[in-house]
């Protein structure tokens, strides 16, 4: 637990990157197809299409929300939602990987991070350059569709937290510009 580690005199700052849950939910499928040295790759996944995998209990469900309310199991609820608002609000400066460079940039300022280096600045770019291969995954699903909505169920809970993420995104940045 983090809490043993920080308190009121001891202060963590943290950032995140988020992504729409729906377009997360394919990224994973794909990597997981052909990831043959991480435990979770199955061979099943290998010849399984997205919309095979989206009615299967592989499928995540609402891990943005578990992760940020602390219930790992069980079922969701709105006290659960409202916890993951709380707790991504008061501890967490918000990227968007929809919007990776605005979000790299806010982070870099935020954070007094140097990128003057080479190293570092190897290291964003290879990390846009990541985030931009996941791009092709969006449009594979359509919206509305039998897939995405098994995918949606899934995720309701993390799609309501990426909805209130991107609210939060823009509050933080107007704060941010006005504070530079």
């Amino acid at each position: 637990q983090v809490s043993i580690i920080f308190d009121n005199s001891h202060k963590a700052r943290l950032f995140t990157m988020l992504q729409d849950p729906i377009i997360r939910a394919i990224s994973l499928f794909e990597y997981r197809k052909s990831a043959k040295s991480e435990p979770t790759w199955d061979p099943k996944l290998e010849t399984m299409t997205i919309a095979e995998y989206a009615k299967t209990d592989m499928v995540e469900n609402n891990w943005m929300t578990r992760i940020l309310s602390g219930q790992y199991e069980g079922e969701m609820t709105q006290d659960n939602l409202k916890e993951a608002k709380r707790f991504l609000r008061e501890t967490f400066l918000v990227g968007l990987v929809e919007k990776q460079e605005e979000s790299w940039s806010r982070v870099q300022h935020y954070f007094g991070f140097e990128t003057d280096n080479k190293k570092s600045t190897s290291c964003i770019e290879g990390f846009i350059g990541k985030q931009n291969d996941d791009a092709k995954v969006q449009n594979s699903v359509n919206e509305g569709s039998d897939t995405y909505n098994f995918l949606l169920w899934q995720n309701k809970y993390d799609m309501k937290i990426y909805k209130y993420a991107t609210k939060l995104f823009e509050q933080q940045g107007n704060y941010l510009n006005y504070q530079t």
